[in-house]
């Protein structure tokens, strides 16, 4: 059994006073942790929706909420990855919708109408209108926060370089593990790399790297989630 495993089951045991796991929404993606009055969510790369586009696929991390509907635009946040397979990807208009982006390789040049211009190095964060035409040029893969209904939001990098810690507090949050080796300990749980973990409330999170190698999260913040 991984830890992950065990730290579930671990947590089952517990009475409700202290804390229980039980699955989340409908479809019954990740798992909705209650300890001590605050809600966790961790979720599995394997139980991301992934579908396809004209220029690569797309991982959707996190909807909100969970029974939106991204193809008919009926979302207040959305959290996703896409490759981008293709010399030159257009991105699909989306009116009334902000996006962040973040490439995850390689340098991104965004192309915005005929001729205006933006290099974004890797894990470089950038804010768009996501009904202003735009093509990216170049292979790649990305990291995307989308707002709809003027919600608010942004992404920041989190990297813990070695054997150490972090500590932050947080609410309305999701935490996605982007490169890294092994597990990482998540106030006692453990997470892989690609597994991610939705903070609703929680005035204290606890990150461990056990790893000598770098850790790195990206940070979706969603305050009006």
């Amino acid at each position: 059994m991984d830890k992950t495993a065990y730290n579930l089951v671990m947590w089952k045991k517990k009475k409700k006073s202290v804390g229980e796991i039980r699955p989340s929404g409908e479809d019954r993606r990740g798992w909705e942790i209650y300890h001590k009055g605050k809600r966790m969510r961790i979720m599995k790369k394997e139980e991301y929706r992934k579908t396809s586009w004209r220029c690569g696929n797309t991982t959707e991390i996190f909807l909100s909420p969970e029974d939106g509907d991204y193809a008919r635009r009926h979302f207040d946040y959305r959290v996703s990855s896409a490759t981008l397979e293709t010399e030159e990807s257009v991105f699909t208009p989306l009116p009334g919708i902000t996006r962040v982006i973040l490439p995850l390789e390689n340098t991104m040049v965004l192309v915005h109408g005929k001729d205006e211009k933006v290099m974004l190095a890797p894990y470089q964060a950038y804010h768009f209108d996501g009904e202003t035409v735009t093509k990216s040029i170049g292979m790649n893969r990305d990291f995307n926060l989308m707002m709809n209904h003027g919600n608010r939001g942004h992404v920041e990098v989190i990297t813990i370089d070695g054997m150490g810690s972090l500590v932050e507090e947080t609410q309305n949050t999701l935490y996605f593990y982007e490169k890294g080796v092994m597990p990482l300990e998540v106030s006692g749980f453990a997470i892989r790399p690609g597994d991610s973990i939705l903070v609703r409330e929680c005035e204290r999170l606890e990150m461990v790297n056990s790893s000598p190698e770098q850790v790195i999260l990206l940070k979706a913040v969603m305050p009006d989630l």
